[in-house]
């Protein structure tokens, strides 16, 4: 009889040291874990859009953490770190989530970053613009990129090139969409310069194929006049560049 508690005995505490060192053990993973964050904007485009109004793109979705054993982690925290590559980008206001903002884990290990494009909810909206004309004139597009780490874990790195509706930040036209910026545009126009590519693809016209066409002329129209001053519409309160 004792010859059986005790084995009982072992076996419990061998089943607890196999749990505890299974929980301390944990370690998110990136092949088991899952990265759905992505640039959103209300219409088609691979690019990120800036805009001062702040109604350009806007970074959501969710992450999933899973460790080495394919398990959820829960109540680990997330962090998502968003760089600009852009030395001549102008903010209206330097958004609070730079340089980097930290989302918890439900019970199914997944931290969702939520962004309403009608600026319903909160996420990751900013205000900015470019400045195009120089000197020198800058003909690229910009990048930014979004790292995504769990307990000092990368589990993921994205980057997207960057373009701004406000192109020109000369005295009338800083930070607001006008007839300056449209100049800027124009003259892009039927090209394949970068800056103005607002939609990322090519489009085949009478003229050729040219990357800046047509839907880049509605993308750009979208934000006529807007600026830094423009408010979130009336249905909320939220700002939208907190």
């Amino acid at each position: 009889m004792a010859n059986k508690l005790l084995l009982v005995a072992v076996l419990a505490a061998a089943l607890l040291s196999f749990t505890a060192l299974h929980a301390w053990a944990s370690v998110p993973n990136p092949d088991n874990s899952t990265c759905a964050l992505e640039w959103v904007y209300p219409g088609a485009t691979l690019r990120v859009i800036a805009c001062p109004a702040g109604d350009g793109s806007a970074l959501a979705g969710s992450v999933t953490v899973r460790d080495q054993f394919n398990v959820p982690m829960a109540g680990v925290a997330v962090v998502v770190d968003v760089d600009f590559f852009c030395d001549h980008l102008v903010w209206c206001k330097t958004p609070a989530w730079l340089p980097d903002t930290t989302l918890i884990t439900d019970g199914g290990g997944v931290a969702r970053l939520p962004v309403g494009i009608d600026h319903s909810t909160t996420g990751l909206h900013f205000c900015a613009g470019r400045d195009v004309i120089g000197p020198p004139e800058i003909v690229d597009c910009c990048s930014v990129q979004y790292t995504v780490t769990c307990l000092g874990v990368q589990l993921c790195q994205v980057t997207t090139e960057l373009v701004s509706v406000d192109l020109n930040q000369n005295p009338g036209s800083a930070l607001y969409v006008e007839a300056l910026d449209h100049q800027v545009f124009s003259v892009d126009y039927l090209s394949n310069t970068c800056r103005s590519d607002f939609n990322g693809t090519s489009e085949d016209t009478p003229t050729g194929t040219w990357a800046v066409a047509g839907l880049d002329i509605s993308l750009f129209n979208e934000h006529w006049l807007h600026a830094c001053e423009v408010q979130p519409p009336p249905a909320t309160t939220e700002e939208v560049c907190p």
